[in-house]
């Protein structure tokens, strides 16, 4: 395969790090979520729990009506996000991989190697997965998954110029529940071949 880099946007629930992590698996492929988050640590000198609270965050409302001045004003989640962009970045140079999240389809936007995904499934399908998953009820279910999906997408759309899960912000939005996720696998290996003409 030549040189690819997959970005995958998800809605929680959606199984979109699950497709991510066995994508990765048969191209065989590094795949970057959690350990994104351990290189971001280790290049910004945050400890990794510290870094994982903070992960996809947006700054507070409060930023940028103070005193200070730039950058010492940043907030952690601002350096944060730069600190991974210029990670995404260099693993986008350097490697074929998939990378989750991170607004990665932003960063890379006009990298020709970039195949930009955005994963969703029906509320009532992520509801099923995330409670069973996470041994909750479903009302407990719905409400983890909108308080997640909220602060993604107030992530997204703050340091982007598109708004998540929107049709324009990725190359291929698909519903994970119509093939499954091995289905959805298999679907995103054949769109792969044929983008890169094998």
């Amino acid at each position: 395969m030549k040189h690819t880099v997959i970005t995958i946007g998800r809605q929680n629930g959606s199984g979109g790090r699950e497709i991510g992590e066995k994508l990765a698996k048969v191209l065989n492929i590094p795949f970057y979520d959690k350990l994104l988050l351990q290189k971001t640590a280790e290049q910004s000198g945050f400890a990794p729990h510290f870094v994982e609270q903070n992960d996809e965050k947006k700054p507070g409302f409060f930023w940028g009506m103070g005193t200070a001045t730039w950058p010492y004003d940043q907030p952690i989640s601002f350096r944060l996000y730069l600190e991974q962009s210029k990670i995404i970045t260099e693993l986008a140079q350097k490697e074929s991989c998939v990378i989750v999240g991170r607004c990665a389809d932003f960063v890379l936007a006009g990298n020709p190697d970039v195949f930009s995904v955005f994963i969703h499934a029906p509320l009532e399908h992520r509801i099923e997965r995330v409670a069973a998953r996470e041994n909750i009820s479903a009302a407990k279910a719905k409400t983890l998954i909108a308080r997640r999906d909220k602060s993604r997408a107030a992530y997204y759309n703050y340091f982007t110029d598109h708004v998540w899960g929107a049709a324009d912000c990725c190359q291929l939005s698909i519903d994970s529940s119509m093939l499954g996720v091995d289905g959805t696998v298999e679907l995103l290996l054949d769109i792969l071949r044929r983008r890169n003409g094998n």
